[in-house]
């Protein structure tokens, strides 16, 4: 029996959509008897928590609305839908001459193919507002490695990526001293 994934039916590919498209993700279920041992039950009621990550175009509020309609269509009528917070997504203007300004001082540290430019990060942070109201390009510059775990309870760095992600910025503050 050959299992199907949730990107084959999509015109486009899986890293794809995790760079041009929002994703929802359940972060945590909780339901039922969870303590030691076992107990035959039904449960009386289930909680998700789910986030959604958004990428220009999106708002938070919309989505919570379709979100909210999807349930409804599908009868889950009875489903509590509550937004806890929200970030309005942000795209820095891939054609700024900040972005090539911060990949070649990257390829200087790096190495010419070791730079990746991604559009956008699966993070959360305050990109929108400095990118609306001060009008100025934002890129983030990653020190992790493949096998960081980040955000999990072993998240580490290695010192000599540290280091790199420090000379990093030295150089691409020096790179401002000839403009």
């Amino acid at each position: 029996m050959k299992h199907s994934l949730i990107t084959d039916q999509l015109t486009y590919s899986p890293e794809e959509a995790l760079v041009f498209y929002p994703t929802l993700t359940i972060s945590g279920l909780l339901s039922g008897y969870t303590g030691l041992g076992t107990k035959t039950i039904l449960p009386r009621q289930a909680l998700a928590k789910i986030d959604v990550r958004l990428v220009p175009g999106y708002e938070p509020d919309k989505v919570t609305k379709l979100l909210r309609e999807h349930l409804d269509k599908n009868g889950f009528e009875d489903v509590e839908l509550e937004l806890l917070t929200s970030v309005m997504p942000f795209r820095t203007n891939l054609e700024d001459s900040f972005v090539k300004t911060v990949i070649d001082s990257a390829k200087k540290v790096y190495g010419e193919d070791k730079v990746v430019l991604e559009p956008n990060s699966a993070g959360t942070g305050p990109m929108y507002g400095f990118g609306k109201y001060l009008n100025v390009p934002i890129l983030g510059s990653g020190t992790e490695w493949v096998k960081s775990g980040a955000h999990a309870p072993n998240e580490n760095i290695r010192l000599s990526d540290f280091y790199q992600g420090v000379e990093h910025m030295v150089v691409l503050l020096e790179s401002y001293k000839d403009s």
